[in-house]
């Protein structure tokens, strides 16, 4: 029996606003699946579209519900755990004869549950399972952010988002600003500077201002190559002292020249070894020594792959190296140094 190409799939993350985005996507793409905790306001079959005849549109078969059921790798350890049931639904769907061709996965905001809720967690299961390896591919992370209460509490001096709102914009490629539409021009400015100094990878998007196609969400194989990395946000301004619990660092490093593979080896497993319980997430691309294109890496947690970048042809690639580390307590100029030191030429 041949292999069948991985199914990509997306992680879907916000409060509120969660059900309205995953209806949205699934309306606008009949092939879509979507896993989502059984128990979300609105997460149920009467949120997929209704066909010509008002019948929903292959119910049974667009929609696992879960219960989200997390796990430790290594027990007591916080970056190696791993959301079981997610692993069971997904294989629910990669083997059955009709599969989708994209399969999007709600994560809800429950500050009671921060490690089923945990953006981090899901993600990390996608990457290092082995099964989930076998069946997806991790395509892009979603994560949403209510405009309304959100500029609501950044200019009355409250806390803007708490530690889960921070972990997924942190970790996203889309940032969606709902509710745009209802607030003004220099309020929407503001929050685009609060969350880009949480992610300078991401792109952040107010769909009913500017408007959202399906193709800036879906199909954007953002976790498998090297990252755009947007310029640092102002330090000035209303947003910066906006009040952002567990704000992580975002550290970029770029490096020209060849770096020594050896030494790439040993400077990613200290990263690891010693930040694991604390990054959000990891990406770059290497000019590593003696290969013909830039080794491309990506992780969260404890995990991180390696893969050739397939933009280079032979005799074409890049000497510029980029390395993204976003997560907490991260020491910039430690890591920055410990990458240059790798260079041979």
């Amino acid at each position: 029996m041949p292999l069948l190409e991985p199914i990509p799939l997306t992680v879907v993350a916000g409060g509120a606003e969660l059900s309205s985005l995953s209806t949205r996507l699934l309306g606008r793409r009949p092939d879509l699946a979507l896993v989502a905790p059984a128990d979300v306001p609105g997460v149920t079959t009467s949120m997929l579209p209704l066909g010509p005849a008002g019948r929903a549109d292959r119910l049974v078969s667009r929609l696992v519900p879960v219960v989200p059921d997390v796990g430790d790798r290594s027990p007591g350890c916080p970056c190696c755990r791993l959301r079981l049931d997610l692993v069971d639904a997904v294989a629910v769907l990669a083997r059955r004869r009709s599969r989708p061709a994209h399969i999007l996965v709600a994560v809800p905001h429950r500050p009671d549950d921060l490690a089923g809720s945990s953006v981090t967690t899901v993600a990390h299961t996608v990457l290092s399972d082995p099964d989930l390896r076998r069946w997806v591919r991790l395509d892009g992370v979603l994560a949403t952010l209510d405009a309304v209460p959100a500029i609501t509490r950044l200019r009355t001096g409250s806390t803007v988002l708490d530690e889960l709102a921070v972990e997924r914009l942190a970790i996203a490629d889309r940032v969606l600003l709902a509710r745009a539409d209802q607030i003004d021009a220099a309020a929407l400015g503001e929050l685009r500077l609060v969350v880009r100094r949480l992610n300078r990878i991401a792109e952040v998007l107010a769909p009913a201002v500017d408007g959202v196609a399906v193709g800036q969400l879906l199909g954007i194989d953002a976790w498998h190559g090297a990252p755009t990395v947007a310029p640092g946000a102002p330090v000035d301004g209303p947003a910066a002292g906006a009040r952002v619990v567990g704000a992580p660092d975002v550290v970029v490093i770029e490096q020209h020249g060849v770096l020594d593979p050896g030494g790439v080896e040993e400077w990613l497993a200290e990263v690891l070894a010693r930040h694991a319980p604390r990054l959000h997430r990891l990406q770059g691309a290497l000019a590593v020594d003696g290969e013909p294109t830039r080794v491309c890496c990506h992780g969260v947690g404890s995990y991180a792959m390696s893969h050739p970048e397939d933009e280079h042809r032979s005799g074409r690639r890049s000497t510029s190296s980029l390395m993204v580390l976003i997560g907490r307590d991260l020491p910039a100029d430690e890591l920055t140094a410990g990458l240059r030191a790798t260079a041979v030429r």
